[in-house]
Order: C-alpha cells, then structure tokens, then sequence
C-alpha cells in the first residue's frame, strides 16, 4: 500500500509540473560549467524560432523564457560546447568546456578574432593564484606577470590608488587602458568611444555602479544656512589639488574633507573646511553630516583639467554612486559622462566651474533642495538593489539574441 501512494505522488507531482508549464509555458533554469559555477551571458535560444525568441542567464546563471510546448532550446556560450536541450519547467543544464574552440579563438575588448588572425600580442594571467594577504589589491597582484603591462601604485599619503599601464598604448586619456567586463562598458559616453575606434562587439553600458549597504543613511534634509558640501577620497597634489586653491577661496559654503591631507601641500586655513581624515565606507553612509557630495578632480576651480579630470568624461566614479548611497545629493561637473543621469533624476546640481557654486547655492531654496533630496533617496534605493545591472542586462540581452542569430 506505501508503496503505491509514493507512485500515485510520483504521478502526481509529475502532472502538477506539467500542468504549471502549460499554463504560463515558461522554462526555468540554471546554467553551469563543468565545476558547477554559474555561467553568466550564456545565450538560450528556441531551435527554428524567430531571431529574437531568446534571452541570457544572468549573474546566477539563471533564465527564464515563455516558450510553445515540445520547443527545443539551443544553449551556448563561447568556450563551451553548444547543447541542445527539451524544454521543461525546471532545468539544469551543464555546459562542457570545448577545448578545441578555446585554443584556436582569441576573445579582446573589441572583437572575437581566430588566432592565426591576430596581429597584436596577447597576455593571459592565471587568476587561479590567491591574492597576498598582505596587498589584497587585486590591480598590485598583476605586477611583473603580464608581458608590457606596468601596474602603478600610488605612494602619495592619502593617495594609494593603482593605475594600469600598457606599453605602446594610446587612448582618450593618454596613457591608461579602458577597461570592458564580461561586455560592458561603464556609461554611454565611453560606449560610444568604442564603436568610433572600431567595437565590433555587442556593448552595454552600465550608467552607474550600483552599491549595496546594509547600513542606513540620513533621508531628511536639513535646513542650515550655509551648505555644507563633502569630498571623500585619497588626496594627492595630481588628482585633487583644486582642494589647496579652494582652501585660499572659500567663503560662502562648508567644505568636509574626509581623506589623508598631508597629501596636499600648500593648503590654507580656513575655518570653513573641516578636515576629518579616512572615515570607513559603512561609517561614512550612516552618519555623515553633509548636504552634498562633490564630484570634481584636477588642479583648476574653473574646471576639471588633467588627467584625472578630463577622464570625468569617460569614468564613472565609484564616488557618485557612494555618495547616492549616503543620501548625499551631487555637485558635478557638468562635462562627466554620468551628468546627464545626474540632471534626469534630479539628484544634484551639475556645474562647469566651482566658482559657480556661491551664486548657484544661494539661491537655492529649502524646497528645491528637499525635492532633490528625495529624489536623491529613490536613487540610493535603486543602487542597493542593482537597478543599474539589471536594466544593462536586459538591454544587453536583446543585443546579444539578435547577434547570435
């Protein structure tokens, strides 16, 4: 008798799956390598179906797709070996690596070209080495184990950033590579960048970083008389040293600066900056005292200038989506390539020069700023909730149907 009601639930359970297919004729999966990773971007095709009957798997390497019944899908992904599958409801599929398809393509930033085709030198590094315990600095580890690569570490006190070199190279700043993860690009400016100086490949461009925290921050605006505006981050004579002629300046407003300031010379006392040094991240998000954060780099208030500076245009700055997550509003650079999203959303104030800001500030009212305040909060909501990725995944996604068609 037991054993008849375990086939009985069996069958039952069984039509209970089919039943849920039928209804909405939506396939759920999971795709994974060999090891049993998530294999994000893999693409899930209907076999005979029309180009654009697909999608992707996402950062868990999962999908979901309303197919018709009794459809095949096509599932593929570069390095491994093409699988075609029945659609069910719920489904786990395992790709294979394809060893011969690995060692004769070579996959750049700007294309997928076979390696008997490729001109330029190619250097791959084994990520499979544990990073030091004593640098956790993933760009440091790279030193001295990629061929004409040169990983720069800044000793300035306050500055300690790293900085990519590559040698016989040339791009819009200079010297500094631009960088394209897993197929996105980080905002539409440096997107555009690409396909003028030769992207053949499908690009997304991410907007923003999203930035998730755990930790509140100050949702209500404040009404002091004299706006205070905070800058965070390392401080060195070549990124930031508008900071000294600002400190000679400044007279209408309040300046925060939480960094190290030795790696400033020249800096003026002034009883309107406050000098706080490094403060952690998830301290800073839950307690700053601040109306504003400030986007600016380069050694000019009439402009963002220099290296650091012109690069606003292409960058997007981890600073922007950390002050959004603070609550904090922004002052701009008008020129950045993040601006723009900036202005839609009504999250701060973009300018050309910082001597602007006097007139700008003043005439500034208590309602205007509790506007973009709160506009400044349902930003910080979608950034903790991968807003920026999602919808770039998405947009990605159509991308890469059609070109795999």
């Amino acid at each position: 008798m037991e054993k008849i009601k375990v086939i009985m639930m069996s069958i039952l359970m069984m039509l209970v799956s089919s039943v849920a297919f039928a209804q909405d004729n939506s396939v759920r999966g999971t795709v994974t390598d060999n090891s049993g990773e998530p294999i994000i971007g893999a693409t899930i095709k209907v076999k005979g179906g029309a180009a654009t009957l697909g999608t992707i798997t996402d950062i868990d390497g999962n999908f979901n797709l309303k197919v018709a019944p009794g459809s095949t899908l096509v599932i593929s992904y570069i390095g491994c070996e093409t699988k075609e599958v029945k659609a069910v409801a719920n489904m786990k599929v395992v790709l294979n690596d394809n060893a011969k398809e690995l060692s004769e393509v070579v996959v750049t930033g700007y294309t997928t070209q076979r390696k008997a085709d490729l001109t330029g030198a190619v250097s791959v590094m084994d990520m499979k080495e544990p990073v030091s315990a004593s640098d956790p600095n993933m760009l440091n580890s790279m030193q001295g184990k990629l061929a004409g690569v040169q990983v720069v570490t800044d000793a300035t006190p306050g500055g300690g950033g790293s900085s990519i070199r590559v040698r016989g190279m040339s791009t819009i700043n200079g010297s500094s590579p631009l960088l394209i993860i897993d197929g996105i690009a980080s905002n539409e400016n440096m997107k555009k960048w690409l396909k003028e100086h030769g992207m053949q490949k499908p690009v997304g461009a991410l907007g923003l970083f999203d930035y998730h925290s755990a930790s509140p921050c100050q949702e209500k605006a404040s009404d002091r008389k004299q706006p205070k505006v905070v800058y965070a981050g390392a401080l060195s004579m070549k990124k930031n040293s508008f900071l000294v002629e600002l400190s000679k300046t400044l007279t209408n407003w309040q300046l925060l600066v939480c960094g190290n300031k030795e790696g400033l010379q020249g800096l003026k006392e002034n009883p309107l900056i406050t000098y706080q040094g490094f403060v952690p991240s998830e301290d800073f998000i839950k307690s700053i005292d601040a109306d504003f954060g400030l986007v600016w780099d380069g050694d000019s208030l009439d402009t963002c200038s220099g290296e650091y500076g012109q690069y606003l245009k292409w960058n997007s700055p981890h600073k922007v989506s950390f002050y959004l997550r603070a609550g904090l509003p922004l002052i701009i650079w008008k020129e950045a390539a993040v601006a723009p999203i900036i202005e839609e959303a009504g999250a701060g104030i973009t300018i050309s020069s910082l001597k602007e800001l006097d007139d700008i500030l003043n005439a500034l009212t208590l309602e205007d700023y509790q506007k973009m305040k709160a506009n400044t909060v349902i930003m910080k909501k979608k950034l903790n909730e991968g807003y920026f990725l999602h919808q770039t995944l998405e947009e990605f996604n159509k991308h890469i149907i059609k070109t795999n068609s």
